[in-house]
């Protein structure tokens, strides 16, 4: 598995539509801080918040250890590529993504990567 780092290795980017898809904007995501001051409590207060308002869901996370380094793993419901867990470094608090997911489902996985960047930035 080979981890890439949003914002450095793929640029993130949403397209988003006025006049239903007549008119195409794509937004170029920048962060206001990074890398992100995090650690283990506020992910875990985080995922905590995801659980009590989406229970269906199945949202998670562990920490793992890959290459000597530890992540903060983020993900919903079952292993699959609709699925893509978001690697959130503890040695440094960038963003990573398995280069497979980007690979197959970029869209989605900029999505996501919008989506837990606003949530844990605020």
């Amino acid at each position: 598995m080979k981890l890439l780092e949003a914002f450095k290795d793929f640029e993130v980017t949403v397209n988003t539509y006025s006049y239903s898809p007549k008119y195409r904007y794509v937004r170029v995501i920048r962060p206001k801080k990074y890398p992100l001051n995090i650690d283990v409590e506020k992910i875990e207060k985080y995922v905590k918040a995801l659980q009590e308002k989406y229970p269906d869901k199945g949202y998670r996370y562990r920490i793992v250890t890959y290459k000597g380094k530890k992540y903060a793993v983020i993900r919903r419901g079952e292993l699959s590529y609709k699925n893509p867990p978001i690697y959130i470094g503890l040695h440094d608090g960038k963003i990573y993504v398995p280069k497979s997911y980007y690979k197959r489902e970029p869209k989605l996985v900029n999505y996501l990567i919008m989506v837990r960047l606003r949530d844990l930035e605020g």
